[in-house]
């Protein structure tokens, strides 16, 4: 199989699953076993099995970290860390996509890094939305609210006091936080742990909007 007509059938793709291509180029197996070759070439890169991309300079449209987050498990939208950085409201650069799904935790590793995924039950499953990213897709990133709560549902070592927020996550800008969001998707949870920690943080939002 030729790569510059493979390429050129692909390119406009963000990715594409090869279960979805097997029947435009003939036999199934022989076709995987190229694309493994394109692999070890640079050619293609393996998001996770069955779904790949072309290498960047091949590909005429952008792909970025949170939309393979999305991608590599549905349903699933990018909160915790990954999300807390995009809103600029912690001042580290994560290093590796976090997310969460009603499925089970998860982890990926592919070209493009490492993907984490938590597991909330579904009823908690919301509080997220479109959202560009830098490369300008869109992508689902829970609302900044959401992702705060997120954390302190999942975070073992949550401290019930305001130096969780302002000492563990160095919290920043979060004054410019909903507390009638805060508060509206606290009780959603059914957590007392969240519902006292969103308390904590509506109060020194409080304390520094006065």
């Amino acid at each position: 199989m030729n790569y510059r007509k493979f390429s050129e059938k692909v390119n406009n793709y963000n990715y594409f699953k090869t279960n979805v291509l097997k029947n435009q180029f003939g036999n199934f197996r022989t076709f995987q076993n190229q694309i493994l070759a394109w692999g070890r070439e640079g050619k293609v890169h393996q998001l996770k099995r069955g779904l790949y991309t072309l290498n960047d300079d091949e590909r005429r449209v952008p792909l970025s970290p949170f939309l393979i987050s999305n991608i590599l498990c549905t349903p699933s939208y990018v909160s915790l860390e990954s999300a807390l950085a995009y809103y600029g409201l912690i001042p580290e650069r994560v290093s590796q996509v976090t997310a969460v799904s009603p499925k089970k935790t998860k982890r990926f590793q592919n070209y493009y890094g490492a993907f984490n995924y938590q597991t909330l039950k579904k009823e908690v499953f919301f509080g997220y939305d479109f959202v560009q990213d830098r490369q300008d897709l869109s992508v689902l990133v829970a609302l900044p609210e959401k992702a705060i709560l997120d954390k302190v549902y999942l975070d073992r070592l949550v401290r019930m006091e305001p130096g969780y927020f302002l000492e563990h996550l160095r919290l920043q800008h979060y004054e410019t936080l909903s507390q009638r969001r805060l508060k509206s998707f606290a009780k959603r949870f059914e957590s007392t742990k969240v519902l006292r920690m969103a308390k904590v943080l509506c109060d020194l939002i409080r304390q520094e909007n006065q």
